[in-house]
C-alpha cells in the first residue's frame, strides 16, 4: 500500500496498481495510466481531475476532447497526486458521487457541469442536451435513468436538442427545445415528442 501511495501521488498520470511477490526477492508491479474527465478553470489555465477526484494537473495548458468543464463550485485546494476537495463535505461527497455515476454509466460527450442554486447538477450532452439531477438524491441512479432516455432521443433524432429533467421524483421527462440558450445553428428540423419516463 505505501508502495501505491507513493506512486500515485508523485506520478499524477498512474491509476490503479497490482503488485506481485515473486520469491525469493522479487516484485512485479503492474501500472495503469488514468486520464482526466473533468476539469476545472483556473486562471488561464485547467485543474485536470480524474474519475477518482485524483488531480492530475493543477494548471493545464488545454483539454484534450470528452472533459467536462465544471463550475459552481469553489475548489477549495487542488494538489497533483492528491483528491481534489471543496468548501464543504457535503459538496465534495456530491461532485464524488457524480463522478462515480458518470464512471458506472459511461455516459460520454459531456461538455460541462455546474451545480446551480437550487442543488441540482446541470450536466450538458454533446453541447445540445442538458441533464438536470439533483445532487442529494441517488445520483448514479439518475445518471443510468438519464442515459437510457438519451438513448431513445438520439435513436429517434441524433441532432436533437433540449432538457431532460429528472428533478421532479420518480418521474423523468425529456422536453424538445427546451430552456436552450443558444440559437440552434441546424435549420428547421422537427423534434420528437416529449418522453416520460417513470421509474419501476
Amino acid at each position: 500500500q505505501k508502495i501505491n501511495d507513493i506512486l500515485t501521488k508523485n506520478l499524477p498520470y498512474v491509476g490503479e496498481i497490482t503488485i506481485e511477490k515473486k520469491l525469493p526477492d522479487t516484485l512485479i508491479i503492474n501500472v495503469s495510466a488514468t486520464r482526466e474527465v473533468v476539469a476545472f478553470q483556473s486562471g488561464a489555465g485547467f485543474i485536470l481531475v480524474d474519475a477518482h477526484g485524483k488531480v492530475l494537473s493543477e494548471n493545464a495548458s488545454m483539454l484534450r476532447d470528452n472533459v467536462a468543464v465544471v463550475s459552481g463550485i469553489k475548489v477549495m485546494e487542488a494538489s497533483a497526486g492528491e483528491v481534489i476537495t471543496f468548501s464543504d463535505k457535503k459538496t465534495t461527497d456530491a461532485f464524488m458521487s457524480l463522478l462515480t455515476a458518470i464512471k458506472n454509466s459511461k455516459i460520454e460527450l459531456l461538455t460541462d457541469i455546474s451545480l446551480n442554486k437550487t442543488g441540482n447538477w446541470e450536466i450538458r450532452y454533446d453541447d445540445r442536451i442538458t441533464i438536470k439531477i439533483p445532487s442529494d438524491g441517488n445520483i448514479e441512479t439518475n445518471m443510468k435513468r438519464a442515459v437510457k432516455i438519451l438513448n431513445t432521443e438520439n435513436e429517434r433524432n441524433p441532432y436533437t436538442e433540449g432538457v431532460v429533467d429528472l428533478t421532479m421524483g420518480d418521474n423523468a421527462y425529456f422536453k424538445p427545445g427546451a430552456e436552450t440558450t443558444e440559437p440552434t445553428t441546424k435549420g428547421n428540423k422537427k423534434t420528437p415528442p416529449s418522453t416520460t419516463e417513470k421509474s419501476e
